[in-house]
């Protein structure tokens, strides 16, 4: 009894398994007995089972017996200490009543410190392990040799081993392996499996014979045939690719590769191993007669999404050269594009344009060129249009702070969908008489609107909203003389203000622009665009499209440039004209860019004439072209393009020019077209190249002379063509004695012939009109007739005569 009260004292020093045997054996002996003999017999058992199944080479054994001699050495430890513990103290002395505790003081005498350090040290070293006794050992022997009669080891660095240590490993190890094949190559298999990715990709590169190169090589002229032929859509590929499916089935059948060949081929592990059982079969007339599928017939229209990306009217070239790429990985350069709607919105007018190409959204998606950016990656967009960026503003605003659930506009495009009547299903506009403001239905804009934003309003009625708009301000500034001046510019302001005000700002916006309502300004915007598209398509002979823009002046910068140079930087004029003519020697539209360089600064119509007259002394002595008419195109900038002075040299043009010039304005505030695509180019490769140190360019000069020798292109149907104009001469029109037009910003058509100069409100590229017949124009709805006007001069006083 007084032994099983010991056993429960014992309860927290213990397991359960060990207090419930020791139990066990006090209460029930000889259960105890067949307890003992079971495991016994267990232990037995799974020892020989695995002495069966696990052949143990001679380093692995070497390894067991001293991890058992480790086993051994820790179990005795731990019994001398539980037999401590149990012990009884020495002497009775040395026993403390509870009362008053013991202080514990350390020796002071020389031969009790000795005796006291000698003991402490037996204590630490019995409690060791063997391999830190063996380490201590080590370093005790290396410490108590003599500096001269130490062996030097063998360091290794960047370069690695050196050839004695590299020996030596290599003999060391091959002791280490066992003799026998078998053995080696368990060893050697257990190693390589253990290995890192980057120690097993160099161990097979030492392992590598002529076979394994030989089935590599066989692999990958096997994956390239299957490629072509998987891209073949003609039937009399068909045998080829059941005979290579065959082949290439049988092999991964032998060696049971089936799954690693499908991974690497690209080819369907059903279809691999599919063809291996219809070799026997005769292929029919049928099978190689089939006709082509529909995914087949698809792949002819991928050329057709490609090119509706490039010349749609809401992809606009940017004029920025870092974003300009390089075409399929050549020295080509190629300009950046950036959507001006979301993709969804470019999808939806895509299926409305071609109901006939059945094209997913998502291989819509897939199909967008590499340098076509969507409208979010436009990370610093510049030369935008006011009237847009302001009602981007105010529905951004609502959208950010409206909860999900409000059924909001997304973009600028779908408010004017909401607010107008539908749009006809044969026409890509609304009805010329919602543009305009005279339809009965939706000519009141101002309750359309607030009832679209009437449940946002009602949701938001208590909050402050914030938005920006670009306003018209006095800005008051100081020129080099001291003198201070005062100017009307565009500021960006923030304001602050209850919902109902934000939607009144709406519908002034929609109300007000340049010409007229919000929607008559995008409608513009893309029917000029339009207009440019339906040109290249039917250009008529003996005609030209010019494209033409100022670009913003290159700045003269060096590499390794020094203070001074940076705050006083030389700039040179760039000036791009794209030309669009049929080449009479390749009976094809050519597209060509002529880009001039000057170090004259002053951007006025007077530079533009220049330009324009060495284009036709180009075009008419180089490209031996028989020029009659002009279809040009600019934006609406009224010192270079819209004013009183180019109208006076666009009515000179037949005299100068020896042609007729019918000049196009592009949307107010959306002139952005391909001239600054080449803009960008240009900048791009020269910046690249002072990058590199391969160039310094001071002037025009420098930079022509770099220019006309690495980036001219003149060849194909795309060139390009660098020319110098510095002798510009800015007199000549006496420009200043004339009346400016009425309604100057509302024409974006004039034509000039002889003596007449006449003007509408839209261009008009169609058949009849380009065959001088506007009679008959097929666009009445949209286009007014041509209104014939006069150059007035102004009357000078009598005082002033």
């Amino acid at each position: 009894m007084a032994k099983w009260k010991m056993r429960l004292t014992m309860k927290n020093q213990e397991s359960r398994s060990t207090e419930w045997r020791h139990l066990l054996k006090d209460k029930h002996p000889k259960e105890y007995e067949a307890l003992k003999k079971k495991d016994r017999r267990r232990k037995q058992m799974k020892r020989a089972e695995k002495k069966k199944t696990l052949t143990h080479t001679r380093a692995e054994r070497m390894k067991m017996r001293h991890e058992r001699e480790l086993h051994r050495d820790a179990q005795s430890r731990y019994r001398a200490r539980m037999k401590a513990r149990k012990e009884p103290p020495c002497t009775p002395a040395t026993v403390s009543s509870p009362t008053t505790p013991t202080a514990i003081t350390s020796p002071t005498a020389p031969e009790s410190r000795r005796a006291y350090n000698t003991n402490y040290r037996r204590k630490y070293r019995a409690q060791q392990t063997r391999q830190k006794q063996l380490a201590v050992r080590q370093k005790d022997r290396e410490r108590k040799t003599p500096t001269g009669a130490r062996k030097k080891k063998h360091s290794v660095g960047k370069q690695g081993p050196v050839a004695t240590s590299i020996t030596q490993s290599a003999a060391k190890v091959s002791k280490q392996l066992p003799k026998s094949p078998r053995s080696f190559e368990r060893v050697m298999k257990k190693v390589a499996n253990n290995l890192t990715p980057r120690k097993r990709s160099s161990l097979s590169k030492i392992t590598k014979t002529k076979k394994d190169l030989f089935n590599k090589a066989s692999a990958s002229c096997l994956l390239g045939v299957i490629e072509e032929l998987k891209r073949s859509t003609c039937n009399a590929a068909r045998p080829a690719r059941l005979l290579t499916m065959i082949t290439c089935a049988r092999v991964m059948k032998k060696y049971r590769l089936g799954l690693m060949a499908s991974s690497i081929l690209g080819v369907r592990y059903k279809t691999l191993l599919s063809p291996s059982t219809a070799h026997h079969r005769p292929l029919s007339n049928e099978v190689l007669e089939r006709k082509s599928r529909r995914s087949e017939r698809s792949q002819n229209h991928d050329a057709e999404v490609i090119s509706f990306y490039m010349a749609s009217e809401h992809t606009r070239e940017l004029p920025l050269k870092k974003k300009v790429t390089k075409v399929n990985g050549s020295d080509n350069l190629q300009a950046g594009f950036v959507l001006d709607i979301p993709l969804r919105r470019l999808y939806e007018e895509y299926t409305e344009k071609y109901p006939d190409y059945h094209v997913g959204f998502t291989k819509f998606t897939k199909l967008r060129p590499s340098n076509v950016r969507l409208q979010r990656q436009a990370d610093l967009v510049t030369c935008e249009c006011v009237y847009c960026v302001n009602m981007d503003h105010k529905i951004n605003a609502v959208r950010q702070i409206a909860s999900k659930e409000c059924d909001l506009v997304a973009h600028k495009y779908e408010l004017v969908d909401k607010v107008l009547c539908k749009k006809s299903p044969v026409s890509a506009f609304h009805r010329s008489s919602c543009l305009n403001g005279s339809c009965e239905k939706c000519r009141d804009f101002d309750p359309t609107i607030r009832k679209l934003f009437q449940e946002v309003t009602e949701e938001l009625q208590e909050k402050v909203l914030t938005w920006h708009e670009w306003v018209r301000k006095p800005v008051t500034f100081k020129t080099k003389d001291g003198e201070s001046k005062t100017t009307v510019r565009r500021v960006l302001e923030s304001k602050f203000g209850t919902i109902d005000e934000l939607v009144d700002g709406l519908v002034k916006d929609f109300n007000s622009t340049a010409q007229g309502s919000f929607p008559f300004h995008l409608f513009i915007a893309r029917w000029q665009y339009l207009q440019v598209r339906e040109l290249k398509e039917h250009l008529p002979p003996n005609s030209i499209l010019t494209i033409l823009d100022f670009a913003q002046n290159w700045s003269v910068h060096f590499q390794n440039e020094i203070k001074s140079a940076c705050y006083s930087k030389e700039q040179v004029t760039l000036h791009p004209i794209v030309v669009y003519y049929n080449d009479p020697v390749l009976n094809t539209l050519v597209r060509e860019s002529l880009i001039f360089l000057s170090n004259d600064l002053n951007h006025d119509f007077y530079a533009v004439q220049a330009f324009v007259k060495r284009m036709y002394d180009y075009l008419r002595t180089e490209r031996k072209l028989v020029i009659e008419r002009e279809f040009r195109y600019t934006d609406g900038c009224s010192a270079q393009y819209k004013s009183i002075g180019p109208f006076v040299v666009l009515h000179n043009s037949l005299n100068e020019l020896k042609s007729t010039v019918m000049q196009n304005y592009f949307g107010s505030e959306h002139g952005k077209y391909e001239s600054d695509g080449e803009n960008a180019i240009t900048k791009s490769a020269v910046d690249r190249a002072i990058l590199s140190g391969k160039v310094v360019i001071r002037n025009a000069e420098e930079m022509f002379a770099y220019c006309e020798q690495n980036l001219s292109v003149d060849e194909g149907v795309s060139r390009r063509v660098y020319m110098l104009e510095n002798h510009i001469e800015h007199t000549g029109y006496d420009h200043g004695s004339y009346r400016t037009v009425k309604g100057t910003r509302k024409i974006h058509s004039i034509y000039a012939s002889g003596n007449e100069m006449k003007t509408r409100p839209l261009s008009c590229m169609c058949p009849p009109c380009l065959s001088a017949s506007p009679a008959r124009c097929e666009n009445t709805s949209y286009v007014a007739q041509w209104e014939t006007i006069k150059l007035k001069k102004r009357q000078v006083p009598v005082n002033e005569r």
